[in-house]
């Protein structure tokens, strides 16, 4: 009992530091300097992915503008990643901190402290970029493959199923997305005192939103630009 009781402290204490001081910036900057060098890492294989969709008849010299156009939207993809993230992880955690006051906190929350949380979170994701890097390079045949189905995904174990809403879906369910929802959960029960399984019934319920927003999202340009995916 003794045992568990200082693994359980251990574990707290970097969401302790996190509610007395929650400091952001920093892990932003970081975590948006690894994700653009992930990108640039990622280029050449979303190149080989491209030249993968052009039609049985493309010449050299299409290959050449498609490559060309790739590489002139690089530094624009690069630059706007910070602000895209800003938007993205600012508009998670503030559903996930007004949530959190709509179950009633035991403790006073402010929403600098859910979304230093979720900034420090979404290390998880920058994990998931980097092992999906090393996947697709050393494994070159499988590029296609390797960058529509995350590693450690339901996608990976189901690659038989069609349609696009599913693929979305499965592939958002990967072992770095429950590393992320127990990063939260454990967050939100530091935060806002609230017991475990109504901590992780308010992260699930918020990412789960979040996921299905985005599956309509690609399903609603799938279905205006009349893509075949």
């Amino acid at each position: 009992m003794a045992t568990r009781s200082t693994i359980t402290g251990l574990l707290r204490q970097p969401f302790l530091q996190l509610k007395g001081h929650p400091r952001w910036l920093l892990a932003f900057l970081l975590l948006n300097t690894v994700l653009g060098a992930i990108a640039l890492g990622m280029h050449p294989l979303l190149r080989e992915s491209a030249f993968q969709h052009l039609p049985p008849g493309a010449t050299a010299e299409d290959r050449e503008v498609l490559s060309e156009m790739l590489q002139e939207q690089l530094p624009l993809r690069i630059a706007f990643l910070p602000v895209r993230n800003a938007m993205a992880w600012g508009l998670f955690g503030l559903c996930l901190y007004y949530m959190a006051l709509a179950l009633g906190p035991l403790e006073p929350v402010r929403f600098v402290q859910v979304f230093a949380l979720e900034v420090w979170a979404e290390s998880t994701a920058a994990l998931e970029a980097l092992a999906t890097l090393l996947r697709a390079w050393l494994n070159p045949s499988g590029v296609e493959r390797g960058l529509s189905a995350p590693p450690f995904s339901l996608l990976s174990l189901l690659p038989g199923l069609d349609g696009l809403e599913l693929h979305a879906l499965l592939s958002s369910l990967t072992v770095f997305s429950v590393l992320y929802l127990a990063v939260l959960t454990g967050g939100m029960v530091t935060l806002c005192g609230f017991r475990t399984r109504r901590a992780l019934l308010l992260v699930v319920c918020v990412w789960g939103v979040s996921a299905m927003l985005n599956v309509a999202t690609l399903s609603s340009i799938r279905d205006l630009l009349h893509l075949r995916l």
